[in-house]
């Protein structure tokens, strides 16, 4: 059995208190009910209801009233048919480094999508429209789109890696050539477009700047199929309701900051030569409204006088006296009062006297018997967000030697020691582990303290990687020794896509509970039963696999 619950169940209910062991063994019979014993013998008649001798006299019919025959001069007879919202499109004039779109710094899903709309104005000459520079590896060719399309129009530009190759479309139909290389692998790194970059966000050439004008980015997290991608080849609009869509940049009138608008918190940066109307729009708003018909030029001259409306000319002299209505002259019998009922004098052998308290459902905890390199828990392939938290609960069994309870390797940079936790907390209790990284800083805290000792290093920045407890890498998803394997429980791992502060950790100190509704929540692994799989519960897809001796 282990810790951890969810935070959204209670912990406690009240206890069922014990039933009676014994009960009444007759009920009182009631008391009889009293009715008067005569009524009045008749009831008054009501007194007739006046009515009036005549009607009021009808007011006369107005006078018909007299209109104006035509409208003020100020009055439009018709209006122009609406449209919806469309975004603005950025000018970038080439032969300069001063002008470009930049996301940096961005972290790329594990598979994705990026779409686009471009207005080639000229192609000589070596030019490059997209460029993504990886951070982990420093690599500036890490995937770059070559300016060798069609000028003087639009085009839809879509680039799709599904995890291990890198396809780029053009309206809808596949183009190779509109790569100068496909993806590096790096997730980390900085988003160029209209310029190509020699170095992380920089190192530009206006030799290879783009004459173009660019109208939104989207970034989704998943990769395109060729038929959806055929499918969509005139789409002029982006979803922004759409699950997948991890990211949209779109203009609407800067020159500078650019918010993106689906809660992702990457902020693009545009410097333009200057913006005029794009192309692109929201795929909620409908492309156009009816129009408004003309207003009539003249009105009648006048309104038609009523009808008047007939009365009767006389009315009856009297209403009817109604006949009294008869009562009863004596009321029923009351029936007998009930015999009074014989109850058991105790309850059926086989009835509760008592029932337990209840409690939330709680995980079971993984059991690492060290000494071994058969037993972790491990997800691979992960993304770990731009800034994240981890938190997890060991129960350390065992300290001596050197162990390792925690280990990141990065797939980008192929190092198994970009992050290392050391086991060397106290044994016999569970222990509240966290760790956090905020861009720049790796903090680690146990039961809420800040405790540098418990990490062997800091985050090396590889955010693609692989993730063990248990075990220490030698390579990305094994490389495993015996003598540095973990003798512990573990129970829940949680990963947040945000930065824990000091005082937020310290206040949490004691918590046993992970909330399923936190929106910071990237993914949780819980133990289930299973000695395998364990499906992540929050739909990130991220699954992983545990083999414990026992749980």
């Amino acid at each position: 059995k282990g810790l951890t619950y969810d935070c959204y169940f209670p912990t406690s209910f009240p206890t069922i208190s014990s039933l009676p062991t014994s009960l009444p063994t007759s009920v009182p019979s009631p008391s009889p009910i009293s009715l008067p014993t005569n009524l009045p013998s008749n009831v008054p008649t009501p007194a007739p209801t006046p009515l009036p001798s005549s009607l009021p006299t009808l007011a006369p019919s107005p006078s018909p009233t007299s209109l104006p025959t035509s409208l003020p001069s100020n009055v439009p007879t018709s209006f122009p048919s609406l449209s919806p919202f469309v975004s603005k499109a950025w000018s970038f004039p080439g032969s300069s480094t001063d002008y470009y779109f930049m996301v940096n710094p961005l972290v790329l899903p594990q598979k994705f999508t990026i779409e686009t709309w471009i207005y080639p104005i000229s192609n000589t000459g070596t030019h490059y429209w997209f460029s993504w520079a990886g951070s982990v590896t420093d690599d500036s060719n890490c995937l770059i789109g070559e300016m060798v399309m069609p000028i003087g129009s639009w085009q839809h530009m879509i680039i799709t890696y599904d995890g291990t190759s890198t396809l780029a479309y053009i309206n809808g139909v596949y183009d190779a050539s509109i790569l100068y290389n496909s993806f590096c692998g790096d997730h980390f790194g900085s988003l160029v477009l209209g310029q190509e970059q020699d170095s992380v966000g920089g190192g530009f050439d206006a030799s290879q700047s783009t004459h173009m004008l660019l109208d939104t980015v989207a970034i989704y997290n998943t990769s395109w199929s060729a038929s959806y991608i055929s499918s969509i080849a005139d789409n002029t609009c982006v979803d922004k309701h759409d699950v997948d869509l991890y990211a949209v940049w779109q203009g609407k009138g800067n020159n500078n900051t650019v918010v993106e608008t689906t809660g992702s918190d990457y902020e693009g940066t545009v410097v333009a030569e200057n913006s005029t109307k794009g192309l692109t729009y929201d795929c909620y708003f409908p492309t156009s409204f009816p129009t408004i018909s003309s207003l009539p030029t003249s009105l009648p001259t006048s309104v038609p006088s009523p009808s008047p409306i007939s009365l009767p000319t006389n009315l009856p002299s009297n209403v009817p006296t109604p006949a009294p209505t008869p009562l009863p002259s004596s009321l029923p019998t009351l029936a007998p009062s009930p015999s009074p009922t014989s109850l058991p004098t105790s309850l059926p052998s086989n009835v509760p006297t008592s029932f337990p308290s209840l409690s939330p459902f709680v995980s079971k905890a993984w059991s690492f018997p060290g000494s071994s390199t058969d037993y972790y828990f491990m997800v691979n392939p992960l993304v770990l967000p731009q800034k994240f938290t981890i938190e997890t609960w060991i129960y350390p069994i065992s300290n001596t030697g050197t162990h390792y309870w925690f280990s990141w390797a990065g797939s980008v940079t192929d190092d198994s020691n970009c992050l290392i936790g050391e086991m060397v907390m106290p044994i016999g209790s569970w222990q509240h582990m966290i760790i956090t990284y905020d861009g720049t800083s790796t903090l680690a805290y146990i039961n809420g303290v800040y405790d540098a000792s418990i990490l062997y290093n800091s985050f090396c920045g590889d955010h693609f990687g692989s993730l063990v407890l248990g075990q220490e890498q030698d390579s990305v998803g094994g490389g495993f020794d015996a003598s540095q394997s973990t003798h512990m429980l573990l129970d829940t791992v949680a990963i947040y896509n945000t930065s824990w502060s000091a005082s937020y950790i310290s206040s949490i100190a004691d918590n046993t509970c992970v909330d399923k509704h936190d929106v910071d929540l990237y993914a949780v692994w819980q133990g289930k039963g299973n000695n395998n799989t364990v499906v992540e519960t929050t739909g990130s897809d991220y699954e992983g696999t545990v083999v414990a001796e026992n749980s």
